[in-house]
This record gives C-alpha cells, structure tokens and sequence, in this order.
C-alpha cells in the first residue's frame, strides 16, 4: 500500500471551503477525507510529520487537515458551514459543540449532521479485526468515562443513547506547584510553621496563610540554594540580587499582585466546586429530551435552584475565605488569573506570580520556567466523598455530506466507512500512545496505555533536563495511580452537552470573579461573602438569555 501525504490546508484569514469531501478522480489515495481540529499552528505541523502521516502510512488514505486554531473558532467555522455543505468528513470538538451539529436538521435525522456510529461499533468483522489486534472489541478499547459524554446527546424515540462521537485528546485538571518553594517553606518549619500540599480545601485554609507568608517575604527578593538533577532544592538563602546560586527570582513580584493559588479556567473552577460541594451544574433528563416541543428540547441550569443553591452558596464562601480582602495582602491566598492582567494563571505561575496553579495536563508546558521545580498533585476536594475532577479535551465525529454539492467516486457511505477507519486508528493502539507521549494528552484507549510506546514514557527513565517532557510524564502517572485508579474514588465527570450548553457555561466563567468583586459596592460600601454570592448569582440567574434554561 502506498504511504499517503498528509497536506495542511493554509488558513487565509476566513475559512478555506472544502469545495468537496467525496474525492475527485485523480487525486492519490482514497479520499480525500477532510479532518478540521481545534489545534493551533504550533500543533499543525507536527500532526503532519509525527501523528497522521505515520498514522496512515499503509492505509492509502488521502487525508487533509485544517487547524482552526481554537475551540472557539472550530465552532464558529462549523456553525457557519452547515448550511452550505461545506463542513468536513471528520472534526474535533466539545460535547456541547455536538449537541449543536446533532441538532442541525432535526428531526429529520436523529443526529442531525453527525453519522451514527453505532453502525460500526456493533460491526461484528470490524471488532473481530480489532479483538485480534488489540484483545478488545472497539467499544471495550476505549475507556467507559470517556465514551460517556459521546452517548449523552443523541438518542432514539425510545430514549436509548447514540453513540456520535470517540475520545480523541482527553486530559483532566492537576494542582501543579512550585517544587523549590515547597522545599524552601518545609526547611523553614521554625519561621512558617509545618505546610504540606494540600489535599482538601480545609488543607488549604490551614496551610494557606503559612505559604502566603513565605511568599511575601520572597518578594522583591531572589531565593538561592543547591538543587538535584531530580529538582529537589536545599541549603536556602534571600539576597536582593542574583547569584550564581539563585533558583527563583521574585525581583519583578509585588505583594499586591501576587497570590499562592490560582486556577487556569474560572469555568472549570466554578463547575468542579458545584460538584464537590453535592450541588450539580447543568441537567439533561429524559423528560426533556421528550418534550413536545422541539425547542424545548434542551436540559437546564441547576446550581442555583432548589436544595442546590446552599451547596453553591457553600461553595463560593469557602472560595471567598480564600480570597481575603485587599487591605491585607497576607490574606491573599487565591487569586484568579485576571487579578494578574491575564486570562490563563499558568502566566503568572511562570513568572512566580503564583505557586499554585489548577490547570489541564494538556497545557503544561505553559507553567514551565527555568527555575523552578514544576511538581504535579490532584486537584484539592472537599472531601472523600466528593473527589471530582473534570474531564476535558476533545471528542472526534463524522459528518454525513451526502455528496450534495459536487459528487465524486466515492459515496456518502464510503466516506463516513473511510473515515470511521482513520478515527478509529486515530484513537487506538501505538498512534493514540505517541500523540499522548508528545502533547500531555492521556490516551483515550486501553490499547494506546498498553502500548510499548505509552508504557516506555511513563515507566523509562526520566530525563529531569527536559521540564516539558518531565511535567507531561508525572501528569501521566498521577492519572493512571490517582485518578484511574478506582481505590481512590476520584470521579472524572463531564456535564452533559445540550443545545444551550454552551451558554451556560459561558456564563460560569464570570462567576467567582463577581463573587469576589461585588463585595466592593460601587459607590461606597460593602456587602458580606453571603450577601455577594446571592447578588451575583441571583443576577445570573436575571440573565434573559438563560431565563429558558431554569425549570419553571
């Protein structure tokens, strides 16, 4: 078979028209099968040379990919593109991304533009292929948290799942810390008191201040000392200037635009401590996905309604015992990231802003600096009843063309046939394993952690000079021995995608700041933590563009 070329469609600024996805006569190998993803150009080119071409070398696959460099912009393209059937055969996105493409000309289809792929996941030659290559069926490969969210947006009349999508690049949320200043404040027991990385946000609350208190006097100041090739740091000293000892350097941090903890996604942090504290976000039952109406066919806002809202309220006061009050920097143990002048914390984290940060496995790389010790806990639970973390990344699905626009040799069924095939190489075995190796990723299949080339990164020895290679390693590991490990009790979750979703969510990631902020009242005054969770999440719920979304 003949080793296929993978080609890069460029982006010019608007979207690049597919002017067909049923192939035309000429062009090598079979296809071509278009693939747009959420990945940014720093990704483009490596997906080429080092993921799908590898990937589909002996398969004679004509395979062009397109990189809309976001979430965001993946959405908006595919969104603008139904309408004129030029969206692609196969494309990344996020479940509440799905739910808008399964919708889109309902109820003629059940899943509107997205093939079902039940057809192929219940193909009995297909899983006996699979079975002997792997010791799985295709549905057993992939990991059962991970197919949830692809089997909660469409459903039959009789209200049974459709399966529309398969994990592609899963990661979840770690608490990822300052290794060095950990070391420093522990040898300093005598002057701070006894830290440990907390575990629990009742941790946080007894060894936050303590931390607070090192970090200040770091400020404006560089920390010396000896350090392991493992990154371990000892024999510290504080000089106002650098020496040839200096592993951190807090000359450009202030008191007052610092904090110990942040959190990367305001969205995520708002969702995660709903679920820790026994309330729940969103909702999607089988009375709504049966309502007469096709509009209101969509699930609800739940966080502050009902029993829910005292668990949210609970929440969002343990947030703000964090958040302390501006006249008193000492009390500064949270912060988020736009306290910083930034949208991610992991900016800040860089620069030693912050010590902590909440952020995705997949965005490591962005905490790393030269300095310090980047180290990597689970994410911080209310209790051990309550251990929730979120899973994140992409799912992949395949779009039904019908070969409307300008027919080629292939037929719509021989498309979604071809491209089932790469998605399904694309999430399994070897591949799967090195795309998770190289970007932070978690492989979204038994049969990519069993492979010599997953198995090798996780289990080889370290190279402690690459920090990158090292953070995505120990993130690895933490989710196989933490989270995936049942004695543990973590629970990865994932909201269910509906149309209004989307929305919902966008809303959440003003949230904590409001709560925060409007503790301040313009003009003069102040309210309580109490009286500004209420103010604030009763205007969420004010909000008329989500007024449809609150049960009556």
């Amino acid at each position: 078979m003949r080793k296929i070329k993978l080609s890069t469609i460029a982006l010019l600024g608007v979207s690049a028209i597919v002017a067909s996805s049923c192939g035309k006569s000429g062009e090598p190998g079979r296809g071509p099968i278009s693939f747009w993803h959420n990945f940014g150009n720093n990704y483009t080119n490596w997906l080429n040379e080092s993921f799908i071409d590898p990937l589909l070398a002996n398969d004679d696959l004509n395979v062009k990919q397109e990189g809309k460099g976001g979430y965001d912009g993946l959405l908006t393209e595919l969104t603008m593109n139904l309408t004129s059937e030029t969206y692609p055969n196969i494309a990344t996105g996020y479940p509440d991304h799905f739910s808008k493409y399964a919708r889109f000309g309902y109820p003629a289809s059940i899943t509107g533009t997205l093939v079902n792929l039940d057809t192929y996941l219940n193909d009995s030659a297909l899983n006996e292929a699979h079975r002997a290559k792997y010791g799985f069926s295709i549905l057993e490969d992939y990991y059962p948290e991970y197919m949830k969210e692809n089997q909660e947006i469409s459903y039959d009349k009789n209200d049974n799942p459709i399966t529309i999508g398969l994990p592609f690049n899963k990661s979840t949320e770690v608490m990822g810390y300052n290794g060095v200043f950990v070391d420093f404040v522990k040898a300093n027991e005598a002057t701070y008191g006894h830290v440990e990385v907390p575990r629990t946000w009742a941790e946080w609350q007894e060894y936050g201040p303590r931390f607070r208190k090192a970090q200040i006097d770091l400020v404006g100041n560089c920390l010396n000392g000896d350090q392991t090739p493992e990154g371990t740091a000892s024999n510290f000293s504080i000089t106002a200037t650098p020496t040839d000892r200096t592993l951190l350097d807090f000359r450009e941090v202030e008191a007052a635009k610092s904090a110990v903890l942040s959190w990367d996604s305001m969205a995520n942090m708002f969702i995660t401590l709903v679920r820790q504290y026994g309330a729940e976000f969103t909702s999607y039952s089988a009375e709504d996905r049966k309502s007469e109406k096709i509009a209101d066919r969509h699930g609800y806002m739940e966080f502050w309604s009902g029993d829910y809202k005292a668990k949210t309220q609970e929440a969002m006061e343990m947030v703000l015992s964090l958040s302390g009050d501006t006249s008193d920097v000492y009390k500064t143990i949270f912060a988020s990231p736009s306290s910083f002048g930034s949208s991610y914390s992991s900016d800040a984290f860089a620069k030693n802003k912050v010590l902590f940060t909440i952020c995705s496995t997949g965005g490591l790389s962005y905490n790393i600096n030269s300095g310090q010790r980047f180290r990597i806990a689970p994410v911080p639970y209310r209790d051990a009843e309550h251990k929730y973390v979120i899973s994140q990344g992409a799912n992949i699905a395949i779009f039904d063309q019908g070969c409307i626009l300008s027919p080629g040799k292939y037929s719509a069924k021989e498309m979604a046939d071809m491209s089932f095939e790469a998605i399904v190489k694309m999430t399994t075995g070897e591949y799967q394993a090195a795309f998770a190796a190289k970007t932070g990723y978690f492989p979204a299949s038994k049969s990519a952690t069993n492979s010599a080339t997953y198995q090798n990164f996780i289990n080889g020895t370290p190279d402690y000079s690459d920090k990158i290679a090292t953070a995505y390693r120990e993130g690895a590991k933490l989710n196989e021995t933490e989270y995936m490990n049942a004695a543990n009790s973590w629970k990865k979750f994932v909201d269910p995608g509906f149309e209004g979703s989307a929305a919902i969510r966008k809303a959440s990631e003003s949230i904590v700041n409001a709560c925060i902020a409007n503790q301040k009242i313009e003009g003069g005054g102040s309210r309580t933590p109490v009286q500004s969770i209420v103010y604030t999440l009763d205007g969420v719920y004010a909000n008329s563009d989500l007024s449809k979304y609150i049960r009556k």
